[in-house]
């Protein structure tokens, strides 16, 4: 992302914010900061880490799967768009703290 319009020079912050906008109230899912750096035309654009906020399960929590990872021929992971979506067995739920 390129700001056009912002003047070189001094310090500047980038800070982002992820929100679930379905939920009521908003909810924050994700947020990061680059820190303040310096703003000129040769310092090297740093690293965003993102942290992502844990969203609490409800009862009315849903999940809607649109893809599905494979394998391709040399092992490594894809996205493969025409998978079926996982199928979900009510009869068989995980057991601990955490399981679904």
């Amino acid at each position: 992302m390129v700001f056009h319009d912002v003047s070189l020079g001094r310090q500047v912050n980038v800070s982002v914010s992820f929100y679930a906008s379905t939920s009521t109230p908003v909810t924050l899912l994700g947020k990061g900061s680059t820190g303040q750096v310096t703003n000129d035309a040769v310092t090297p654009v740093p690293p965003l880490p993102i942290q992502e906020v844990k969203f609490p399960i409800g009862a009315s929590t849903s999940y809607r799967h649109r893809r599905k990872t494979a394998l391709n021929a040399s092992g490594a992971r894809v996205w493969n768009p025409g998978a079926a979506p996982p199928t979900f067995n009510a009869g068989s739920p995980g057991s601990g703290a955490g399981a679904i």
